[in-house]
């Protein structure tokens, strides 16, 4: 009998160690810079089109620099495609986006790929590093960008999909994002 409730102790020590890692993963924020914005009605449209995603906290509006921050939900799938959607749907332009994410002691590698949330990063033009805590990137593809900074940027990898923006990911259905520190 003892050794049944060691087995015990021990599956649930496994599983609440894997619960506090996962959860100790996430998206903290996003940084969006907007481009076509005239005005501050401009700025509320994009604020009040991200305030109905269901994963977002809170929205901060910065009219000088036309950026957004914005902040998540503990425990909610963060897709970063839904807030360019919904900048694009009220009419305006993603010119930059910048996540940060709390890793938990990854390794990184240049042109290497990484699974979070059910979307597949991957890290172009880095050192090979360890990633702990929060850390923050640049989303690098077409649309999360402004087209200038496209260019210069693709160029930066030997891995086709960032040069043709498909994906790199060998699962049907997972976007790629290419990102940089």
């Amino acid at each position: 009998m003892k050794m049944k409730t060691l087995k015990k102790i021990i599956a649930l020590f496994f599983i609440l160690t894997i619960n506090s890692a996962i959860a100790n993963a996430q998206f903290v924020s996003v940084e969006i810079k907007a481009s076509g914005l005239t005005c501050s009605m401009c700025s509320n449209s994009i604020d009040k089109a991200l305030r109905t995603l269901t994963f977002v906290k809170e929205v901060t509006v910065n009219l000088q620099t036309t950026s957004f921050t914005v902040t998540f939900k503990t425990d909610a799938p963060v897709q970063l495609e839904d807030m360019k959607n919904k900048i694009e749907g009220a009419g305006f332009f993603v010119a930059g986006m910048t996540a940060t994410y709390h890793f938990n002691n990854q390794k990184i590698t240049n042109d290497s790929h990484l699974s979070i949330e059910k979307n597949d990063y991957h890290f172009v033009d880095v050192s090979e590093q360890i990633l702990n805590g929060d850390v923050a990137f640049k989303v690098m593809d077409k649309g999360y960008m402004l087209t200038k900074e496209y260019k210069k940027h693709k160029k930066k990898s030997a891995i086709p999909c960032i040069k043709n923006g498909t994906s790199c990911s060998p699962t049907a259905g997972t976007k790629t994002y290419h990102v940089t520190l």
